[in-house]
């Protein structure tokens, strides 16, 4: 109980993002090991359930996302894209336990915030959408907060 509590306060950040006037808001549970970048800006990537933006995300990109995730590649047809989305689109190539190599779809939002007394704008970040299962067992979070986004913040 003490474990769960003291993570809760320290480790897990109230989020909000926004897509084209559309917010979502979660919890990210802070991932000190979460080293990803886009290879592009060199922003960092935060790792969320893809489930969590299907009000966000058009559905092809959904759909994309998931055929990445199970280790598929994408015909033409499957990369046409808005020019608006297209723009926001990448690729993000990643190592992780138990799997040596694999691909996440992600998307540059218009804004992340960190939702505490006074909202918090986060610098630039690429969501990385993640598919396979929840991230927590019990549900606590949905995201992963790679703690490079939180410098500057606090």
């Amino acid at each position: 109980l003490v474990h769960q509590l003291l993570m809760e306060k320290e480790c897990l950040f109230p989020l909000r993002l926004s897509v084209n006037g559309v917010t979502k808001e979660f919890l990210a549970l802070l991932d000190t090991g979460n080293m990803l970048v886009d290879p592009l800006t060199k922003e960092p990537v935060l790792v969320a359930e893809a489930d969590l933006f299907r009000e966000v995300l058009p559905r092809e990109i959904l759909t994309l996302s998931q055929l990445l995730s199970q280790g598929g590649f994408p015909d033409n047809k499957a990369l046409d894209f808005s020019p608006e989305w297209a723009a926001r689109i990448r690729f993000i190539s990643y190592t992780s336990v138990g799997k040596k190599r694999g691909f996440l779809l992600g998307f540059r939002p218009d804004e992340v915030c960190l939702m505490q007394k006074e909202p918090k704008r986060l610098p630039p970040v690429v969501i990385g959408l993640y598919h396979l299962t929840a991230l927590s067992r019990a549900g606590n979070y949905q995201a992963l907060l790679p703690a490079s986004i939180l410098n500057g913040v606090y």
